[in-house]
């Protein structure tokens, strides 16, 4: 496990070297979020996202209501804490969760009946760099608020912890702060411009906010009919399948590691993630599934530039395209077939030395998923 964690250690350093303009992420519905390191072989034209045929089998996708019993109201109290008195609510679907990926963290959060606010001045406190990267923007004042209700003692396979970008005056700029309040994950960004006071009172203030909060168990009651695959790793693509992608036995299943923790947790409760490496190998294998998501693609897939695809299992109403991100530089690529079918959003991603491989990982390990339909 060791020498996968210094993999993914590097793989975060390469991202924030290589990627440009991934932190933004789609404001709403229509905007454009390719990335400028997106492949352009990947795409060779700008098509939008098809609109799915249609038909009597088409399951209806909605944003579920979180299952805590909170709404952003509830946390209004931030803008009048330290160094952020007087910010607004605000559109907290900026950032993302992962530096490579298109994916608000919002939406992650939202769809495993989590909590997503914001209060700002405006911008983004995870934003590209003129060096292509991502860093805290320490010019950003506000608190970020995602609660993940329902991860319990699941929380033992997450890291509390927290960071700060670069200090402004010799004090904390923007930290993020990851931590259990009750049985429920929260993710804070905040500004704090101080010597940590900020930073402490809001986050305190949101910690008696959530432990005290009553919870609905899940799962999520979807709409009929909706794409459910199984959790487990091993049924949703069989180990041997997945070894003969990689490229040899010995392969691990685990938990994907998120950059963000609250998107993490999600998949300890109602998302589903497993991602597949062997300890020595060069590629990786992921699918990220979140059940009844289609409402979040419905805001992301038109922004991305995105080349329709086929793939086997496909049936009238589903939409599915491909997307790549080049980082021959650091000796692979990221290939990703983004799926939606029966009101659920599937994301099937490869990671390799080549275009060719990473999307033939993508594609083999979306059609495998697909097979689990009813």
């Amino acid at each position: 496990m060791k020498g996968f964690q210094a993999k993914r250690a590097f793989i975060i350093a390469a991202f924030a070297l290589a990627l440009v303009g991934c932190a933004a992420g789609p404001p709403g519905p229509g905007s454009n979020n390719a990335s400028p390191s997106d492949s352009a072989s990947a795409r060779p034209s700008e098509a939008p996202v098809p609109t799915p045929i249609g038909g009597e089998n088409v399951v209806a996708s909605v944003q579920p209501e979180p299952l805590i019993d909170l709404d952003c109201s509830d946390f209004a109290g931030v803008a009048s804490v330290g160094t952020i008195v007087g910010v607004t609510e605000r559109d907290p679907r900026g950032v993302i969760a992962e530096l490579s990926d298109v994916v608000p963290l919002a939406d992650i959060v939202r769809n495993a009946g989590g909590l997503a606010c914001e209060f700002s001045d405006g911008g983004l406190w995870l934003a590209p760099t003129a060096e292509g990267g991502v860093e805290f923007n320490t010019a950003w004042r506000g608190a970020a608020i995602f609660i993940v209700p329902n991860v319990g003692a699941g929380a033992d396979d997450l890291v509390p912890d927290f960071s700060c970008g670069d200090p402004v005056n010799s004090t904390q700029s923007v930290c993020v702060v990851d931590f259990m309040a009750g049985a429920a994950w929260v993710t804070v960004a905040v500004s704090t411009n101080d010597r940590g006071e900020t930073r402490r009172a809001v986050t305190q203030q949101v910690t008696d906010i959530v432990a005290s909060a009553t919870s609905k168990a899940g799962p999520i009651v979807r709409s009929p009919g909706t794409f459910q695959p199984p959790r487990d790793c091993a049924t949703l693509v069989p180990t041997a399948e997945v070894g003969s992608l990689l490229g040899g036995s010995g392969v691990i299943a685990d938990r994907p590691i998120q950059r963000l923790v609250a998107a993490e947790a999600t998949f300890l409760t109602e998302n589903i993630g497993c991602q597949w490496y062997r300890e020595n190998g060069s590629t990786t294998a992921d699918v990220h599934v979140y059940p009844g998501g289609g409402w979040a693609a419905d805001l992301t897939l038109p922004g991305l530039g995105a080349t329709p695809i086929e793939i086997v299992g496909l049936r009238d109403g589903d939409t599915a395209v491909s997307h790549c991100t080049d980082l021959s530089a650091y000796g692979y690529w990221i290939c990703r077939v983004e799926i939606v079918v029966d009101a659920t959003w599937v994301r099937a991603i490869g990671s390799g030395p080549d275009q060719v491989t990473s999307t033939g990982i993508a594609v083999a390990v979306a059609q495998t998923t697909l097979t689990r339909r009813g």
